[in-house]
C-alpha cells in the first residue's frame, strides 16, 4: 500500500503560504514519476558496481520508498530551509543494501574517491540516453564520519532531467538496529536538537535518563557497525556524548530510514526486545560511555 500524500500532520495555512519554490504538491508529483529512473540508477549500481545480476537477487538489494508526503515536505521546508522547498532533495528516495565490506569498498571507490577511483561507471550513467542521463548533486559519505549518534551511511543526491532523488546505502543487517534507534531517538530528538543549538556536548545537556538513551543509541550503532564490517571503513573516532555539537546540525542530525520497509515478525519481535533490554538497563544498571 503507497503512502498518501499527507498525514496527520498539522500545518497550518500561514505556514504552508510562507513557501518559496516549487508547490509540495508539484514536489510530491515529481516524486512520483522519479520513482523509475531513480530504481534505474540503483539497479545499476548493484548490478554493474556490485555484480550482482540474478534479478531476484538484484531486486533484493533495492528498495524504492514512498514519496516524501506532502505535509512532511513543508514541515521539512520550514524546519530545515526557511520554507525554501527548491531545497528539498530526498522528496524521492531509495535504498541500496550493501551487505558485505568488500561491496561497500566498491561503493566507495566509486562514489567517495576513498580508494584508487575508476570514473568509468560515473561517466556512463551521465550520458544522455536511455539509461543516461545522471549527474551526481552530492555525496554525504557517514561511513567515513559517522553521525552524531553514529549512524552510518553513504547518501548519494542524484539529478536525472532536473529531478533530484536520495539513494542510501548500508549494509541490510543494520535496518533492524536503524529502526530500534530511531524509535529510541524519537524519546530524546527535542533535547539532542536543544543541546547542539546551545553549544553543548549531550552528557553536557542532556538528563542522566535522556543521556542513557543516547549512550544506547551509540552502543547499538556501534556494535552493528562492528558486525557488518563497516566498522573499520571510520576514519578517526566513532562519536561519543562527549563531542562537542556537529557545525551543521538541521536535517543532519537525525538521518535514521524510519519509513524504508515493512517489518517482519523476526524484526517487531528484535526491536521489542531491544527496547525492554533497555528499560531493564536503565531500572538495574548504568551504561558504559
Amino acid at each position: 500500500m503507497g503512502t498518501s500524500p499527507t498525514r496527520n500532520f498539522n500545518c497550518s495555512s500561514a505556514n504552508a503560504g510562507s513557501l518559496k519554490g516549487h508547490s509540495p504538491e508539484h514536489l510530491y508529483g515529481r516524486a512520483e514519476q522519479t520513482r523509475s529512473p531513480a530504481y534505474k540508477y540503483a539497479a545499476s549500481i548493484v548490478t554493474e558496481l556490485l555484480g550482482i545480476r540474478d534479478l531476484t537477487q538484484k531486486d533484493s538489494r533495492i528498495y524504492v520508498a514512498d514519496p516524501k508526503p506532502v505535509d512532511t515536505i513543508i514541515e521539512k521546508s520550514m524546519r530545515d530551509y526557511d520554507g525554501d522547498t527548491r531545497r528539498i532533495k530526498d522528496a524521492a528516495r531509495l535504498t541500496v543494501f550493501v551487505n558485505t565490506l568488500k561491496e561497500m569498498q566498491k561503493v566507495l571507490k566509486n562514489f567517495a574517491c576513498r580508494f584508487p577511483q575508476d570514473q568509468k561507471f560515473n561517466e556512463d550513467k551521465a550520458t544522455v540516453g536511455d539509461n543516461g542521463g545522471y549527474k551526481i548533486h552530492e555525496i554525504k559519505d557517514y561511513i567515513a564520519k559517522p553521525k552524531a549518534l553514529g549512524y552510518m551511511a553513504l547518501y548519494l543526491i542524484i539529478e536525472h532531467k532536473g529531478d533530484k532523488f536520495e539513494v542510501q546505502l548500508y549494509p541490510e543487517s543494520m535496518l533492524p538496529v536503524y529502526r530500534a534507534t530511531h524509535a529510541l531517538y524519537e524519546q530524546i530528538r527535542r533535547d539532542v536538537e536543544d543541546c547542539y543549538k546551545n553549544g553543548l556536548s549531550l552528557r553536557e545537556g542532556l538528563s542522566e535518563d535522556k543521556l542513557k538513551i543516547a549512550q544506547q543509541i551509540l552502543a547499538m550503532h556501534k556494535a552493528a557497525a562492528i558486525e557488518s564490517g563497516i566498522f573499520q571503513l571510520i576514519e578517526g573516532d566513532f562519536p561519543t556524548v562527549d563531542d562537542p555539537p556537529p557545525v551543521f546540525t538541521h536535517h543532519d542530525i537525525s538521518p535514521y530510514p524510519q519509513d524504508i520497509l515493512p517489518k517482519a515478525s523476526w524484526e517487531v519481535e528484535l526491536e521489542e526486545s531491544l527496547l525492554r533490554a533497555r528499560e531493564m538497563q536503565l531500572t538495574y544498571g548504568h551504561l558504559d560511555s
